[in-house]
């Protein structure tokens, strides 16, 4: 069961999702923003994940994925971001899961843990690198 709670924030932190910016503009508060919304905007059942995303967050973006389907659940809504801090190429941001609902292949819903948490996001080469999620709320 615990494992399956950890599967299910690990889904909703990388499903859709779109980005309400915190910090003032600048370049580099922008560049984040601006992955997080190419992020934001992925079709989960299509292969656009290389297209915003590159090592281990490619890597476990296609995992879960492949685990979702497996199980015959489907993630219903979408994420929002915000960055509380950014230092390129590093950035922590609050994402928040309260509008996101993964449902059964019966088409109930399944709970997920937290309504917002942290997550640290490392770039490389304007890709999303790292996307981990920190276990603390935000």
């Amino acid at each position: 069961m615990k494992s399956l709670v950890g599967l299910l924030v690990l889904v909703a932190s990388l499903c859709s999702c779109t980005t309400a910016q915190t910090l003032p503009i600048s370049p580099e508060n922008d560049a984040f923003a601006s992955i997080l919304e190419r992020y934001g905007n992925m079709d989960p059942h299509s292969s656009s994940y290389s297209l915003t995303l590159t090592g281990s967050a490619l890597v476990a973006a296609i995992e879960t994925q492949k685990l979702l389907a497996s199980f015959g659940y489907q993630r219903l809504g979408n994420a929002k971001f915000e960055v509380i801090s950014s230092s390129r190429p590093t950035a922590m941001v609050c994402m928040d899961l309260s509008e996101v609902v993964i449902i059964n292949e019966e088409g109930f819903p399944v709970s997920t843990v937290s309504n917002r948490e942290a997550v640290f996001v490392e770039l490389d080469k304007g890709l999303i690198s790292k996307f981990e999620p920190l276990g603390e709320r935000c």
